[in-house]
């Protein structure tokens, strides 16, 4: 009866883990649509280059966040579903 409600309880933690993981991607999503565009227009030279370089950086980094969240939540769901399969 313990095994049974120790698993109930795990289950619970990595719902909540999911829901989490949910609304961080949820955010990051966010982040990436409100993010400066590569329109460098006003400026010039080296600070051109640099402002795209940072934004391609960002862009980069916000979509290397968003597969490693999805992966994350696809693995906690898989966790559930394995966890209730042996409650």
């Amino acid at each position: 009866m313990f095994e049974i409600e120790g698993a109930a309880a795990v289950s619970a933690e990595l719902e909540e883990a999911r829901r989490q993981l949910s609304t961080i991607s949820r955010r990051v999503a966010e982040a990436e649509l409100a993010a400066p565009r590569r329109d460098a227009s006003g400026w010039n030279g080296l600070a051109a280059w640099a402002y795209q370089r940072s934004l391609d950086e960002l862009s980069r980094e916000l979509q290397v966040a968003q597969e490693l969240l999805r992966s994350a939540t696809d693995l906690t769901t898989v966790a559930v579903f394995e966890l209730g399969g042996h409650v």
